[in-house]
């Protein structure tokens, strides 16, 4: 029951983080329910509290189909398209929506688990069906017609037969007909199931129910109704509760004597209402909305509190009704006061701050969001502005003081953009701030004049990073927004990597963030450089390709990632200042930041941020982690037990499949090239791309062939294209191209398998090295990158793999277990020395017969590791 009522809490704190009470507000009329939010949203039908999670779900006719709102997404996210869509049901065991269409005459299914949608009945009579309001027999139904969790629908017979239709919620076009048209009913709207009986609400003015005849009878209410178009039953008292559109009010009704009094008035009479009235599951809160002024109405009752959290200041009123961010705070947005959560140890907070740690303490937040104005970018425009004022609200809602500017590149065309408020060229010039190389001085000086100047949203980013007046000790971030290349559009080219690398030093030297939203259609090469951005300045790249229902989650998300990290830079989910107090980080500058968040952006000084360094693929970053790992593992932030400058984790790679690229001067992403061949890949044409198999992965020279190459399994095979070459030190490369062979199956290769035709194999032996670390690749000048028409470099692959070098598999390379211990036995002594000595001189596969430095060598360095270590057991 606890848990069941969190959930309710969640939902109205989420409301009210939307809530903005307006003239014309309806009023409740009982004295212990208070309106606790009030959401604009177009066109609501049948609004309904989901049993799960507490989120509101609605339909609407205007754009027709069933929408959701949730603490997440306070801006309606659109989960069906349906026809003319008039009554919604909940199943409370599956939690799946049954949707009734009054134009088609259909009930659908929407799967709460997967999404799905199917039609779950279709057809009722042969004739015209309108199906509308449906209904449930709850667990324990005593009364006619139905058995308990049989499904009741009402018709409401606009050109046909009206009537009453049982349907089964475990099984489609389950349907048979209840009450038919010789019934006295005339313009059935909505149906109720109480534990006893059936009741339905008809246009005309009455309340039918069931007598023990099976038939359908005018049950009497007093005072009379003018034309009753939603009927629920409070699943708490167990009275009725009528939506009467006659007056726009909604009346609560004795189910046995009739009587009725007034609960709510001011709601707007609409024709088109239906079914408009709700509870959630096990009573509360209830929910209202106002189709014609395109409203949701979020009610509580204020004495209704089922356990002693929900009253944290024992007053004898729900904290719901008392959340107000100046005397109860709530800022996880789950209904319940922070400070009783902390005190009955639901939430932590590692500081006694007051503040449940989940919770962002944030600056003031400016956002300048720079939109690409072309025609391509109309439907992420509209949902921006449609959305501008739930975001405030929603952000406001967290405590958070947010200014947000929005600006075309260089135009504010209206219509879609109607919400921008100026361009960057007008309110900052088109001078881009830092030292900009010649080409990218000038922003919007496009060879394809002003249509391509509104897309010059990389250099535009660099304008607004340095030249914005920022708030003092404000958050900065910049959104640009577009669905082409930075610099003026597509295609991408050198002069785009300028762009974005220039916004990337503008904003490092500025402070600033940036979070790229990319639209739907975005390349390849944008979508890298977007996320280059947002990797280096600590911001998030998104890719929408719904805008409707992303986008608003994407730039909720996008201002509170900024501000957790703030408190959490190192994103571990424990405020900053805990993780210094309890040791799990160092701050041994003592300035409040743990050590592994204050890396340098330029740790190898070379004047460009090591994140652009790595994605040009001069520097190496094994792990994927966007930091140089010389850096990191100087820095201590990833273990290197034997002090190599090689992450551990990187030199026990065991796949056969290389994890690092020692080189790529291609515009692709590393990722493209690395893991086994997946059907992602780029053509080379005149560029190089080396791999890097280090220490645990290397390649050694066995009998037969060493390595396979995989071009991508389509177009034609164009390895005549290619050279590759092998190196043990990533100086001296040796071609094998000569070897040059079928391919060698090998495990995790099955996107090469029965494609032999797209993959080929070749022997290290003719380099003469007995084990070798580098494979180049090299296009050979011929083609541009990424055409095609060249050779579509996948993956590389080694059939001779030097061992693994973390043969008990803890995750520590084995020199480092024991260092000395040549057999592995646990000890260091004469017999590691024996074996040694035994191979003096040699060149051996690194980690093997006494090389215990792994360096490939059996040499003085190895024995004076044996002797610092002798007799050592570990």
């Amino acid at each position: 029951m606890k848990s069941h009522q969190y959930r309710v809490a969640a939902l109205a704190a989420s409301c009210v983080a939307v809530a903005s009470t307006g003239a014309g507000t309806p009023v409740v009329q009982d004295a212990s329910w208070s309106l606790i939010a009030e959401i604009p949203v177009d066109a609501p039908l049948a609004p309904r509290i989901h049993p799960y999670d507490g989120s509101i779900l609605y339909l609407t006719d205007a754009a027709d189909g069933l929408y959701r709102l949730t603490i997440q997404q306070p801006y309606p996210i659109r989960l069906t398209t349906d026809s003319r869509p008039v009554g919604l049901y909940i199943d409370p065991l599956t939690g799946d929506a049954f949707i009734s269409q009054n134009n088609s005459g259909i009930i659908r299914r929407y799967d709460w688990a997967d999404g799905t949608v199917e039609t779950w009945v279709s057809e009722f009579t042969t004739s015209d069906d309108d199906p509308n309001g449906m209904a449930a027999a709850p667990p324990g139904y005593s009364g006619p017609l139905l058995l308990p969790g049989e499904g009741i629908v009402v018709d409401q017979g606009f050109s046909g037969p009206d009537g009453a239709w049982k349907w089964s919620l475990s099984a489609p076009d389950d349907v048979r007909l209840l009450l038919d048209d010789t019934q006295p009913f005339s313009d059935l709207r909505d149906v109720t199931v109480t534990d006893s009986n059936i009741f339905m609400a008809d246009r005309t003015g009455e309340i039918y129910t069931v007598d023990v005849s099976n038939n359908a009878v005018v049950f009497p209410v007093t005072p009379a109704l003018m034309s009753p178009a939603g009927i629920t039953v409070d699943p708490d008292s167990g009275d009725l509760f009528v939506y009467d559109n006659g007056d726009g009010t909604v009346r609560r009704v004795d189910p046995v004597t009739g009587n009725a009094t007034l609960f709510i008035s001011g709601l707007t009479p609409d024709d088109d209402t239906s079914t408009p009235f709700a509870f959630a599951p096990g009573g509360g809160l209830c929910i209202a909305a106002d189709y014609a002024t395109g409203h949701l109405y979020l009610f509580a009752d204020c004495t209704y509190i089922q356990d002693p959290i929900e009253d944290c200041n024992e007053n004898g009123i729900r904290d719901l009704c008392e959340i107000d961010g100046e005397t109860l705070f709530d800022c996880n947005n789950n209904g319940l006061a922070d400070a009783c959560e902390i005190a009955e140890g639901l939430v932590d907070d590692c500081n006694a701050d007051g503040v449940p740690d989940e919770c962002p303490i944030c600056p003031p937040v400016d956002i300048v969001f720079v939109m690409d104005t072309s025609t391509s970018m109309n439907d992420e425009a509209a949902v921006i502005c449609d959305s501008i004022s739930a975001l405030s609200t929603a952000i406001a809602s967290q405590g958070i003081d947010l200014s947000a500017e929005y600006l075309g590149v260089s135009v504010t065309p209206g219509g879609s953009f109607g919400c921008l408020t100026d361009s960057v060229i007008n309110l900052l010039g088109t001078s881009v701030p830092g030292m900009p190389p010649m080409e990218i001085e000038t922003l919007g000086d496009c060879p394809g004049g002003s249509a391509v100047a509104s897309e010059d949203w990389g250099r535009a980013t660099a304008v607004v990073a340095g030249l914005y007046p920022w708030r003092p000790n404000a958050l900065r971030i910049v959104v640009p927004i577009s669905d082409e290349g930075p610099w003026c559009g597509d295609p991408v080219n050198e002069l785009d990597d300028l762009a974005t690398f220039h916004a990337i030093g503008v904003a490092l030297a500025e402070g600033v963030i940036l979070s790229p939203i990319l639209g739907t259609g975005s390349s390849a090469p944008e979508i890298e450089r977007a996320q280059l951005m947002a990797s280096s300045t600590g911001g998030t790249a998104t890719l929408t390709t719904a805008p409707d229902q992303e986008l608003f989650s994407a730039i909720y998300d996008v201002i509170l990632d900024a501000c957790f990290g703030v408190t959490d830079c190192n994103d571990n989910g424990i405020p900053d200042d805990c993780d210094i107090a309890f040791g799990y980080s160092d701050d041994d500058n003592n300035d409040g930041t743990p050590d592994e968040c204050e890396l340098p952006v330029d740790c190898d000084g070379n004047g460009t941020a090591d994140i652009v360094d790595i994605f040009l693929g001069l520097l190496v970053d094994c792990n994927d982690n966007n930091i140089w790992d010389e850096c990191e593992t100087s820095f201590g932030i990833t273990p290197d037990c034997n002090n190599n400058l090689i992450p551990d984790a990187c030199e026990i790679n065991m796949s056969g499949f290389p994890n690092t690229l020692f080189e790529n001067t291609t515009n692709s992403d590393s990722s493209t090239f690395l893991g086994p061949p997946d059907g992602t890949f780029h053509g080379l044409g005149g560029q190089i791309v080396t791999y890097d198999m280090t220490v645990g992965v290397g390649i050694i020279d066995a009998p037969g062939q060493d390595f396979n190459v995989y071009e991508v399994n389509s177009g034609a095979n164009e390895f005549g294209r290619i050279d590759v070459s092998v190196s043990a030190d990533g100086t001296n490369f040796i071609s094998v191209k000569s070897t040059e062979a079928p391919w060698v199956p090998i495990p995790g290769d099955e996107d090469g398998a029965g494609s032999g035709g797209f993959t080929r194999s070749y022997d290290v032996s003719v380099a003469a090295l007995p084990t070798v670390r580098y494979i180049r690749i090299d296009g050979n000048g011929e083609g541009g990158s990424g055409s095609t028409t060249d050779f579509d470099l996948d993956a590389i692959g080694i059939i001779n793999a030097i061992p693994a070098n973390d043969m008990n598999l803890d995750g520590i390379p084995d020199e480092c277990n024991c260092p000395g211990d040549a057999n592995m036995d646990g000890a260091v002594n004469f017999t590691d020395l024996e074996i040694l000595l035994d191979n003096w001189g040699a060149t051996v596969t690194p980690g093997t017969l006494g090389d215990v430095d792994a360096s490939g060598q059996v040499n003085f360095t190895d024995l004076e590791i044996v002797l610092d270590n002798w007799a050592t057991d570990c």
